[in-house]
């Protein structure tokens, strides 16, 4: 059977920012189909997003399961005003590129927050810290050992076509236990390797201390980073999720961290969860 086009919406961020100013290419974001609470079981998507949205920057986004260069979601499309298309995968190299190109002239104004070479080291480390660590152990705790529940609280099963399921269902906890033991991580049990998580969450958020955002009042490109992860601890609802327990009785200005941003930055978030995506979209 055919696969169904990918689903297209628009996203400009309006409402986030107050004039935009920026050179003439499109930038179309190949991200996860939506779902419940979270809107996209991909950190990296919403780190993009986020970045874009941060910026000021328009764009488009696509929705899909297909993966792209690098075997990587997200991944974007520079479209230039003579119609050539740059394919730029990973979040990393995306938000590299999206500097490169847009620099300092999205519509975000005085808001952009310049980082001292301290402050850039920092969030290096803080970024790396998060999605090379931290999010690895999360992804192997709800991939290899709760995936069935994370089916259910994400609607998963609908949003997939049968070759997606498949995937997710036998192949996917395979396939994170064997990256977990390629990281050298399981050799630790899952006691400690949640204790691992966490001790990552309590760095964050006693150098986040009473900061509106982690270099102050301006949220930078390591916020989207960490409001990314934070939503995936703390939105998908499976009970007895040893990081989002931590994080509400531990951490609660992360907590208010995430919600701070979400309303800055997502003033749509509820809709955009909201949206079903196409279930007949191949995988």
């Amino acid at each position: 059977m055919a696969a169904a086009a990918p689903v297209t919406t628009a996203d400009t961020g309006a409402g986030v920012v107050a004039k935009t100013n920026i050179k003439p290419k499109r930038v179309i974001v190949h991200t996860f189909h939506p779902v419940p609470h979270v809107y996209s079981i991909s950190p990296f998507g919403i780190k993009v997003e986020s970045f874009l949205r941060l910026r000021g920057i328009p764009y488009e986004t696509v929705h899909t399961s297909k993966f792209g260069p690098k075997g990587k979601i997200p991944y974007v499309h520079l479209i230039g005003g003579d119609g050539a298309v740059e394919v730029v995968p990973d979040s990393n190299v995306i938000v590299g590129r999206l500097e490169e190109e847009f620099g300092g002239s999205g519509g975000d104004g005085g808001r952009r927050q310049e980082l001292s070479p301290e402050e850039s080291a920092v969030s290096h480390a803080l970024v790396r810290m998060l999605e090379e660590h931290t999010a690895q152990i999360g992804f192997y705790y709800r991939y290899s050992l709760r995936m069935s529940e994370l089916m259910r609280a994400l609607n998963l099963r609908e949003s997939m076509s049968p070759v997606g399921r498949t995937f997710f269902v036998w192949i996917m906890p395979a396939v994170m236990r064997m990256r977990t033991a390629a990281r050298g991580l399981s050799c630790h049990s899952d006691c400690e390797l949640a204790r691992f998580c966490c001790d990552d969450l309590r760095a964050l958020s006693d150098y986040l201390g009473d900061k509106k955002y982690l270099f102050g009042h301006a949220a930078t490109a390591a916020d989207c980073a960490a409001f990314g992860h934070l939503a995936q601890f703390l939105y998908v609802p499976i009970r007895g999720y040893p990081p989002a327990e931590f994080l509400r009785a531990e951490c609660p200005n992360l907590v208010r961290y995430a919600e701070r941003f979400r309303s800055e930055f997502w003033g749509d978030w509820e809709d955009k969860c909201g949206r079903q995506a196409d279930a007949g979209e191949g995988g």
